[in-house]
This record gives C-alpha cells, sequence and structure tokens, in this order.
C-alpha cells in the first residue's frame, strides 16, 4: 500500500462582512416571525423556515470557529468588530422575544386544541339510561383529532 501525500490544511478564516450580514438577515426573519406570531398568521411563517435553518446553521458554525481559533479576531478592524457586537447583541434580544412568542402560540394552540378535544367528548356522552339505571360510559371510546401539521 502506498501512503498518500499528507495535503497541507487549507488556513481558517472568518468573513466578518459575511457574518454581520448573516446575522442582520436572520434578525430580519425573526422580526418577520415575531410579527407573524402576534397576530396568529401561523401558516405565514413555513416559507421562511428554509432559510432561517440554513442562516442558523451558517452561524452557529461561524460561531464555534472564533470560539475554536479566538486569533482569527486578532488582526480584525476594530470597527468591524463592533459591528459584529451590535448585531449579535440585538439578534439575542430577538432571539429572546421569538422564543417567548413561539411559547405562547404553542400555549393558544394547546389550549384551543384541549377545548375542541372537550367539547367533542361532551357531544358523545350518552344521554339515556340503561335498563340498569346508568349510562354507558364503560363503553365510550376516547376522542381522537388529528390536526394538520401547515396549521
Amino acid at each position: 500500500m502506498i501512503p498518500r501525500p499528507m495535503m497541507p490544511e487549507a488556513p481558517i478564516t472568518i468573513n466578518l462582512d459575511g457574518l454581520i450580514s448573516m446575522s442582520t438577515r436572520l434578525a430580519e426573519i425573526l422580526t418577520i416571525e415575531s410579527a407573524l406570531l402576534r397576530d396568529m398568521k401561523l401558516k405565514e411563517i413555513m416559507p421562511l423556515q428554509t432559510e432561517k435553518i440554513n442562516l442558523s446553521r451558517t452561524i452557529g458554525m461561524q460561531q464555534q470557529q472564533l470560539q475554536s481559533h479566538p486569533e482569527l479576531l486578532s488582526g480584525v478592524d476594530p470597527a468591524a468588530l463592533d459591528r459584529l457586537l451590535n448585531v449579535t447583541e440585538e439578534l439575542q434580544d430577538i432571539i429572546s422575544e421569538n422564543m417567548r412568542l413561539n411559547d405562547i402560540a404553542r400555549t393558544v394552540n394547546q389550549r384551543v386544541v384541549n377545548v375542541i378535544s372537550n367539547a367533542l367528548r361532551e357531544q358523545q356522552r350518552p344521554t339515556t339510561y340503561n335498563r340498569y339505571g346508568s349510562t354507558r360510559t364503560a363503553e365510550q371510546v376516547p376522542v381522537s383529532i388529528n390536526l394538520n401539521q401547515q396549521a
């Protein structure tokens, strides 16, 4: 077996302007999503998800790279670094608000499902008694609800 020559590793670099623009775009998407959550326009959120996921992954990978190699920031323009810090702080605030609104929407949707489920269960209760003077509760089948995930 012939040994393969070692390929030199590509130098690790960071595109600060790219990271700033991706973070800014993610903040825009999350702001739009938050507005849609406030208005409970949940169907309109779906088209934003692919771009949001891709941006989140890419930003996360670059953040990991910066944590693993802090020396990448040593020769960076201080003004660009300041812009990145400002965008990151703003993004964190928007993420927190977005998470809060997602929790609210999830809670509201769960309550609606519970109300519907309880209403259906009430409709299926027997209103007559059998010959033994009891209702047929033992024979009742639990209510099953299947909701469309796009709602």
